[in-house]
């Protein structure tokens, strides 16, 4: 994603793994807004101010998005990279890259289909200075791809520089992932650091956003290899926020003053004559993500969020005239992606009190079909960054502790099949919470699984599984209470480890049951059948309460004898 500033803990259904994300070193963008006076460099233009934004081409309405039912997020494999920072989708496969990769050392990863990863160094050891430690010789700060090619920007020790150890901005072109090129470094400035704060493609290249000790400059290339500067866009202490790029050659770039801390919204259709944008809905201070229309897309998304960061909002325009939105139902907007199934979006509640403990609501996917009516996705947290390409929409998530080497494990959204999604709708909706569909190590004779991690106190995770035939989940479930040391009809569950009927049974064994046990780490278990629709359900507790779980598995039940609510088959 590129939606830079914030870095968030996310915890994983299936495994006890967690998400970070890199720092970076250069400073990062504020939402801030430049005075109406800028330095003048000869030759090059400057922003008009009080200007009307250049209209974008007129697209055609979004169309529809694909209704595939509940989705998921599947396990495909992993990639042997400490933190994927983006991940881009090329014509020819999916693209990502690490600012810190082994040793530090920026490095680029490319997959044809999601699933194979192979990885490239983008830099070589230098010691820019004498009596300095060795170091990789340039750093990536951002990336862009046009689908053919892919371009890096970045910054590398400028060996001209007057004071030894100063930055240059530099970049890196690749088209097929593998084998790359660098520009030679260029931005230079006498008394100070400068390097690429962003890179975008535009119909005729490149362009990218330099930070230096005279302000924030545009420069252009055809190559993505020799760079020249075409405007100068901010003053000193400026700072670059959000910015896109859209297909006929409109961009939008947000700059902030750091001293007044203020923003505005620059428009271009050149790269050279920036003007100021109106008719926008939000601040130019608010903008959090701005997101051009992409292959298969029909719309400009804007993210905007509060000062406090405790309200996002989701707008999106055809035109960049006429805009359309709402809130989005989370504080924050880590990733958004116009995809085939509609608007996708990650949200978040970030901690803002660094002084102590913070509780937050557990991040969620959701989806929309325009940007105003937002529906959970229920889907486990898995990819925390993701794009939409040929092999479907991948992302890369948690870092799998158990991988040789460490790993980070990729994952694609898919359709629940048709077992799948009986079992997901059949979920209680208290239950039906970061869900995954299960397709390796299921019960024996199960045909599909489908395993939840509802935000409920005392609740760990809730398993359904769909089997071909009654005593077939009957013996699957006698067979899990009888390896933790519990009989049929032992009795007794809540009140201790045991096993019963839940309706009326006579000398033959009734096939609708429920028990309860401790597993090995002293966790509560609580099981039971749904015979009449071959589904038998598990219930994993965070502590040894059994009372807990049969409590809320059984939780608005008002029949007699009755059964469990948890899961029931879902009504046509």
């Amino acid at each position: 994603m590129h939606i830079a500033g914030r870095c968030l803990v996310t915890a994983i259904v299936a495994a006890a793994t967690v998400a970070g994300c890199a720092s970076s070193t250069s400073p990062s963008p504020s939402p801030t807004t430049v005075p109406s006076t800028l330095p003048s460099t000869p030759g090059l233009p400057t922003p008009t101010m009080a200007a009307a934004v250049p209209s974008a081409t007129a697209i055609a309405a979004p169309t529809a998005a694909t209704d595939a039912g509940p989705l998921g997020w599947v396990d495909i494999g992993a990639v042997k990279a400490s933190g994927i920072d983006f991940l881009l989708p090329l014509d020819d496969g999916y693209f990502g890259w690490e600012a810190y990769g082994a040793k530090d050392y920026p490095t680029g990863w490319f997959s044809s289909d999601g699933e194979s990863w192979t990885h490239s160094l983008l830099a070589k050891e230098i010691t820019p200075c004498p009596g300095w430690k060795a170091r990789p010789d340039g750093e990536v700060t951002d990336g862009a791809t046009n689908g053919k090619a892919v371009v890096l920007v970045g910054l590398e020790y400028a060996p001209e520089a007057t004071t030894c150890g100063d930055w240059q901005a530099t970049a890196w072109v690749t088209s097929d992932g593998a084998s790359w090129q660098r520009a030679p470094g260029f931005a230079a400035e006498n008394g100070g650091n400068s390097w690429a704060h962003d890179v975008w493609a535009t119909p005729t290249g490149w362009e990218a956003a330099i930070t230096g000790p005279s302000g924030i400059t545009i420069w252009q290339s055809a190559d993505g290899l020799a760079w020249t500067q075409v405007a100068q866009v901010a003053k000193p202490e400026s700072s670059i926020g959000a910015h896109a790029s859209g297909p006929d050659g409109t961009r939008l770039l947000v700059i902030g003053d750091d001293q007044t801390e203020t923003s505005r919204l620059l428009a271009s259709t050149n790269g050279r004559d920036w003007l100021d944008a109106d008719r926008l809905p939000m601040s130019p201070r608010e903008i959090a993500h701005i997101q051009a229309p992409e292959e298969g897309s029909r719309r400009w998304i804007v993210v905007t969020s509060d000062e406090g960061g405790d309200r996002s909002a989701v707008w999106t325009s055809t035109d960049l005239k006429d805009w359309d939105g709402g809130p989005f139902p989370m504080p924050s907007v880590e990733g958004i992606k116009d995809t085939t199934y509609g608007l996708l979006a990650f949200g978040a509640d970030p901690c803002h009190d660094t002084g102590g403990p913070c509780e937050t609501d557990p991040s969620e996917y959701f989806l929309s079909p325009d940007g105003k009516a937002w529906a959970p996705l229920d889907a486990a947290v898995a990819a925390v960054t993701f794009v939409e390409g040929r092999a479907g929409v991948v992302g890369i998530g948690a870092f799998d502790p158990k991988a040789e080497g460490g790993a980070k494990r990729v994952w694609r959204l898919e359709p629940y099949s048709a077992a799948e999604a009986v079992l997901f709708s059949g979920m209680r909706p208290d239950a039906r919470f970061a869900c995954a569909a299960r397709r390796t190590g299921l019960p024996a004779h199960a045909l599909a699984g489908v395993e939840c991690s509802p935000h409920v106190a005392g609740v760990d995770r809730i398993g359904a599984y769909l089997f071909g035939q009654q005593d077939e989940m009957v013996d699957a479930y006698l067979q899990r209470l009888a390896d933790n040391g519990v009989k049929p009809r032992s009795g007794s569950c809540p009140k201790r480890a045991g096993e019963t009927s839940y309706v009326p049974e006579q000398a033959a064994l009734s096939p609708y049951r429920y028990g309860c046990f401790l597993n090995e780490f002293g966790n509560a278990n609580y099981r039971f059948t749904v015979p009449d629709d071959r589904v038998y359900v598990g219930v994993l507790g965070t502590d040894e309460s059994w009372k807990r779980l049969h409590d809320w598995a059984w939780r608005g039940n008002q029949d007699t004898p009755g059964s469990p609510t948890v899961w029931r088959a879902p009504v046509p």
